[in-house]
């Protein structure tokens, strides 16, 4: 199975220029929870969440117009897969590094669309109660949630 299978095309942008209450503005008219960000030529660069934006507005005492997505970025890596590469590397992405969602992007790093948990969920619940295949995917997602679930503390400690 590839990541196009599952991926959710129209994932939406921002750049580093951009301020917190834009973002947050996005999120909340989208009805989504993370907003890739992006350079001047559409290069994904980032991911921005609304975990991120409530950090922020929690650790900086300052209001969201005053703080931008740079502010934020910092110096994070940003972990994509490409919509023709098999879903367990995009799994495999993810719990690796803890992440509930990953760009998809193309060959130029373009967005393409995003994986996030919730899509893997609807693919199992959609295509997998009659084929045998899906369910190696359903372990694996359940996997995947208990090891993004895992609390920080925890994570340090093993």
């Amino acid at each position: 199975m590839l990541v196009k299978d599952v991926m959710h095309k129209g994932a939406f942008t921002c750049q580093a220029g951009d301020s917190l209450e834009g973002v947050a503005s996005t999120m909340w008219n989208e009805d989504c929870g993370a907003v890739q960000v992006v350079d001047d030529q559409q290069v994904v660069i980032g991911i921005i969440t609304d975990r991120d934006i409530a950090m922020a507005a929690a650790l900086k005492h300052q209001p969201l117009w005053e703080i931008f997505v740079a502010d934020v970025l910092h110096d994070r890596p940003v972990y994509t897969c490409n919509a023709e590469d098999d879903i367990h590397k995009a799994l495999k992405l993810m719990a690796d590094h803890r992440i509930r969602r990953i760009p998809v992007v193309d060959g130029e790093g373009h967005s393409a669309g995003m994986i996030s948990t919730k899509d893997l969920i609807d693919h199992i619940n959609t295509r997998g109660a009659h084929n045998k295949a899906e369910a190696l995917v359903a372990s694996e997602v359940i996997a995947l949630m208990h090891a993004v679930c895992t609390p920080n503390a925890l994570t340090v400690a093993a």
